[in-house]
């Protein structure tokens, strides 16, 4: 699986490699459907989940042809549609609920771009600084109003104001960051680590640089490809176990959840 993300009804939506997205039920912990998938043509990088025109939705970051698309899959039929952001390529994706923005990372231009959910008319929104190498994850922190931009390289996330677009770093020090996921009600984001095999989380409260403290460490996180805080504020785990995701409960106990 190369993603995990939280949709706001609370069920957990997966993209796994062979582009096809999955769905687990919040009503009935462990249920799981298929979705839709994607054409060979594309290669998913990771997705996000959100309400757009008053449906579920999974939006994915693709690449094709060294070309970077948002692909936007209706979650209740698996229907799909896509457009073409950049050329290069991408792995993050995160929606704005307020301004209804997409927004998508471009590693080689070294930038944001953001598309409306009509999926028309990508606009390149700002450049990354702050010594970020290679942007990887991207969340959207509803609240603070700020772009979360995770630094798969040096293990640095970063902010980008959604509103005047200033940068400052929410956290450094992590070995890498593989995947964001921001817990709405708690306040708080959760960093996967596949360097130092480690589910980190940081407060959004606070305005200074944090140091990050460790959820969950295990050797299976050196595999570690996608994390997701749902509404009740379980926290979802992606390894490289084929057919596994990993769940834990703000009681801090385990389960995993199979599709298989």
């Amino acid at each position: 699986m190369t993603g995990l993300s939280a949709c706001p009804n609370g069920n957990v939506v997966g993209l796994q490699r062979d582009g096809t997205v999955i769905q687990f039920l919040a009503a009935s912990p462990g249920a799981w459907r298929r979705v839709g998938r994607l054409t060979a043509a594309f290669k998913g990088g990771e997705l996000t989940c959100a309400n757009v025109d008053s449906k579920e939705t999974a939006l994915l970051v693709a690449n094709a042809v060294d070309r970077t698309w948002v692909i936007r899959m209706d979650v209740a039929t698996g229907s799909w549609s896509q457009n073409l952001v950049t050329n290069g390529t991408s792995v993050g994706i995160a929606f704005d609920p307020i301004t209804k923005r997409i927004f998508v990372p471009s590693i080689k231009e070294h930038a944001i771009y953001y598309v409306s959910p009509t999926l028309k008319g990508p606009v390149q929104w700002t450049s990354i600084f702050g010594g970020a190498e290679s942007i990887s994850s991207v969340a959207v922190d509803e609240v603070g109003r700020r772009l979360l931009v995770g630094d798969a390289f040096s293990g640095n996330v970063h902010l980008v104001s959604l509103d005047t677009r200033r940068q400052d770093t929410l956290a450094e020090g992590m070995g890498s960051v593989n995947s964001l996921s921001i817990d709405q009600k708690l306040n708080r984001v959760y960093i996967a680590d596949a360097g130092r095999r480690t589910i980190w989380v940081v407060q959004l409260a606070a305005n200074a640089s944090q140091k990050p403290r460790a959820f969950f460490r295990s050797n299976d996180l050196k595999d570690v490809s996608g994390v997701a805080a749902d509404n009740r504020s379980n926290v979802w785990i992606s390894v490289g176990t084929p057919g596994k995701v990993t769940v834990i409960g703000p009681d801090g106990k385990r389960r995993v959840a199979t599709f298989e």
